[in-house]
């Protein structure tokens, strides 16, 4: 990813995301054209699903489905995935995500924040404060809950 940015004039970094190898990440941003106006890109390693970049993407002419301004994209381990615009969304996540983003999530509105952890493990908040998690590693789940809730609501 170094590489491909290097001598870029970045002027807003828009999302980033990292998944489990070196070449699963996803990275959109405002750069400063020659003409000294600005101009949204977006980059992903080679590790990222095939799934992801043809939602991203027309696998036939290379051009830009998604506008990098209004698009979010968390990346889990292996090929798991979620991405959302405000018209669209493509996803390849936990079934239990999944049924809470079908039934309280993405139908009513987007997410305001999704990650994805090792072993189906997974925290979802939408924008009006309805949040899911699944998490191994704790046992206190409501008290945790509730705190995750009240930082990202406010």
């Amino acid at each position: 990813m170094e590489k491909i940015l290097h001598g870029k004039k970045i002027t807003r970094v828009l999302c980033v995301s990292f998944g489990a190898t070196d070449e699963s990440y996803f990275f959109s941003y405002k750069e400063r054209t020659p003409g000294g106006g600005d101009k949204a890109a977006m980059i992903w390693g080679k590790a990222v699903p095939l799934t992801l970049v043809n939602w991203l993407i027309d696998p036939e002419t290379k051009k830009l489905k998604r506008n990098p301004l209004r698009l979010q994209v968390v990346l889990g381990t292996g090929k798991s995935f979620a991405a959302w615009d405000p018209k669209s969304y493509r996803w390849s996540i936990p079934e239990a995500l999944q049924h809470w983003l079908t039934n309280h999530g993405c139908q009513k509105e987007a997410p305001r924040a999704v990650t994805l952890g090792h072993g189906g493990d997974y925290f979802v908040i939408n924008k009006s404060g309805s949040y899911s998690y699944r998490s191994s590693a704790l046992r206190d789940h409501e008290n945790t809950g509730h705190s995750w809730k009240d930082i990202y609501v406010g």
